[in-house]
């Protein structure tokens, strides 16, 4: 039959767990589809978002989960506008993490463009509260 995509890959207690290909910007979407978790970089710096998204969907507040789902879109558009390693990589660092600097191929902001990251996420409420 057709599986619309859907994986099912086991545990090591023999259960099955649900992995549906999707993208952090449809989580809610993933979660609707069967997955039971997900896998992804901007989760280093949303994971409680990601984790009240998860929550509010598992407890049917669907409205509430399209509306965590939003903010989280903002942000990864605007990781995606200054490249998505060198976002994370600098966002974690603004959380006290500093996981080091992008490598080759990829460039690190210089001071200007970390300042102008820095002011356009404060302007979508990054960090959330």
């Amino acid at each position: 039959g057709d599986d619309h995509g859907i994986l099912g890959i086991f545990t090591n207690d023999g259960s099955q767990a649900a992995f549906v290909p999707d993208s952090e910007t449809g989580k809610a979407v993933g979660f609707a589809a069967g997955a039971d978790a997900g896998i992804g970089t901007t989760y280093n710096v949303m994971l409680p978002q990601f984790l009240e998204l998860y929550k509010n969907f598992k407890e049917g507040n669907v409205d509430k989960a399209r509306e965590i789902q939003m903010k989280i879109n903002k942000v990864i558009g605007l990781m995606i506008k200054y490249e998505v390693i060198t976002s994370t990589k600098h966002m974690c660092k603004m959380l006290g993490y500093d996981v080091g600097n992008a490598t080759y191929p990829l460039k690190n902001f210089t001071s200007d463009q970390a300042a102008k990251f820095e002011e356009e996420l404060k302007q979508i409420g990054w960090p959330f509260n």
